[in-house]
Formats: C-alpha cells, structure tokens, sequence
C-alpha cells in the first residue's frame, strides 16, 4: 500500500518524523500504531515544496486543518534552527482542543519566540473557518502586500479556504 504524510521535523534535523490521527475505520492506520519503532519500511523522497525563505521576513500566514499541521512544524522548527526573526502566523483549525497536534510545543515555542503568533480555532465552539471569520483573522494582514499564505490539510479543508481567501 502506498500513502502520502507530511514530514513535520526540520530539514536540519538527522531525523524523520511524521504524524497521523489514527482512527476507528482505517485498517491500514491501524497497521501502521502496530508497528514497533525499529520497524524499517520503505519510502519515497519527498514530493512538492513548501520554501519559507529564511531571509524573507514575512508575514507568513499559515493555514493548518488537523495533521496538516505537519509541514508548518517543519518550517517552524526549521525557522529554529536557523535562528530566523521570521513573522509567523499559524490559524490552527481543530475539532476540540483535544485534537490539536504539538499543542505544548507550539506553546512554548510562542512564549520564547516573538515571531510566532498561533491562533486556535476550535470547530466544536466556534464551528469552521469561513469568510467571516478568516476576513477577522487576516484583516491585519490584508493591505501587506508581502503577506504570504499557505494552506495545509485536507483536501476539502484546502480548497474551501483557498476559494475563501481569493474572494476577500
């Protein structure tokens, strides 16, 4: 079986990390809980890119649903590594605040670094991100002519926010 993730450690790390939410219909993710971590597996180089320049101050507006989480973990932690004074701005979309991935990092990262902003929006409160709520979220953002946005999850999520962000 073939399957695509998202690598959600940094480029400098000597190591690969990837996230998944393992759940109740899924026999292949139930698969992959089972196997011990000297399990050696077979994988393909990384397709796609997602380049967040160093020196480009930003803002970067990143856009996360559940997992997608996981390339913006990869960039923040790279952004790290590099010592980088880089503007970010991570909307974080979750059902409830028990599903949020790296919730303790993304904490402590926000607390000792001043270019990090993250914003939690919790669907079982607030219900999902729509026009008017992203036109409140980015309306900072909206007449920075560098402002960069970059969208990560499902591939419903993706496109709704996508057609959401070209009509503000």
């Amino acid at each position: 079986n073939i399957r695509q993730f998202s690598l959600c450690t940094s480029p400098t790390d000597d190591y690969l990390q990837i996230i998944s939410r393992i759940r109740s219909g899924s026999v292949y993710k139930k698969a992959l809980s089972r196997l011990n971590l000297e399990t050696e597996i077979e994988i393909d180089p990384p397709i796609g890119t997602l380049p967040l320049n160093v020196a480009d101050p930003g803002p970067h507006i990143l856009i996360a649903g559940g997992v997608g989480i996981a390339p913006f973990m990869s960039r923040i932690r790279y952004l790290i590594a590099k010592k980088a004074e880089v503007k970010v701005e991570v909307i974080y979309s979750n059902h409830s605040l028990e599903d949020i991935c790296f919730k303790k990092e993304l904490a402590n990262i926000q607390n000792k670094r001043s270019w990090l902003t993250v914003k939690h929006i919790l669907t079982n409160r607030v219900g999902r991100l729509n026009k008017s709520k992203m036109a409140k979220l980015i309306s900072k953002f909206k007449k920075n002519t560098q402002a960069k946005y970059w969208l990560a999850g499902s591939p419903l999520f993706v496109d709704s926010l996508e057609e959401i962000l070209t009509s503000l």
